[in-house]
């Protein structure tokens, strides 16, 4: 198994639009940071929207994850299980004594680990750069939380933000191999996970209009019930040690367990479709 997530690693790494994904990061900070830079104009510094270099980090991949970062992991995830399952190209691994399922689960294991590098990069560079050209407080605050942050504190929370938010992508790539695998070209697949990705952002803002049209407080385990919403706020709260903790926890392991399930069991129905 260890020789195939090698050469899984390996494969990954040939693609072109792997290299452009990673590439595309000191760019994709900087214009994050023109965005806050102009943001910061029109805000106390004493508000926790305020962005300095300690807690831009965080605000810098709040905006991205569920944008950016969504679309390059349903990028990998295409291009390596869907395009490849669907053209036939694992005919040639699967000669070397490896079923479906192990090169499958091989395929899931290098994505998540590019994903963590990709967020490693993205802190590094987030961190570098915020320092360069935010403000250089020696304190910040963040959303949900009453208490000033000191710069060792400050760190210590973004890395904390960071590994909950790598555990989100953990879930939205459970769902979106899934989703793949079910799919019956690589435009079908990164259509159907865009869209779903989509609904999932857009679904709670619908919900949340209806509710104070009716009048109502937007039900928050109804809104929490979006793994994209819980990558948008989710991870604040349970930073916050929020009462909704236990729910948000509980559905990012639902989507991890639920759609690893629903895979495995569709592979192991199509063992002879390849």
């Amino acid at each position: 198994m260890v020789d195939l997530i090698k050469s899984e690693w390996e494969r990954l790494w040939l693609k072109k639009s792997t290299w452009l994904c990673f590439l595309a990061i000191p760019f994709m900070v900087y214009a994050t940071i023109l965005y806050y830079a102009k943001k910061n104009m029109m805000i106390l510094q004493t508000s926790p929207e305020y962005t300095n270099f300690l807690n831009f980090p965080v605000a810098a991949l709040q905006e991205q994850l569920i944008s950016a970062i969504n679309v390059f992991l349903i990028l990998f995830i295409v291009l390596s299980i869907t395009e490849e399952y669907r053209s036939g190209q694992m005919r040639m691994v699967m000669i070397r004594r490896y079923n479906i399922r192990e090169i499958l689960f091989a395929k899931y294991i290098v994505i998540i680990l590019v994903m963590f590098l990709f967020l490693s990069y993205y802190f590094i560079f987030s961190f570098i750069e915020g320092y360069i050209f935010l403000p250089k407080d020696k304190t910040t605050r963040f959303f949900f939380r009453e208490d000033i942050f000191l710069a060792k504190n400050a760190v210590i929370y973004c890395l904390k933000y960071y590994f909950l938010a790598f555990v989100t992508i953990i879930a939205v790539a459970s769902m979106c191999v899934f989703i793949s695998l079910i799919s019956k070209s690589t435009t079908v697949a990164a259509g159907a996970n865009i869209a779903i990705v989509l609904f999932l952002a857009m679904g709670t803002e619908i919900v949340k209009i209806f509710a104070q049209i009716l009048g109502y407080a937007p039900p928050t385990k109804v809104m929490f019930s979006s793994i994209v919403h819980i990558q948008y706020k989710g991870i604040y709260y349970l930073l916050s040690n929020n009462e909704l903790n236990s729910w948000i926890i509980f559905i990012i392991l639902a989507y991890i367990i639920v759609f690893s399930v629903f895979s495995y069991l569709y592979l192991r129905k199509k063992d002879s479709f390849i």
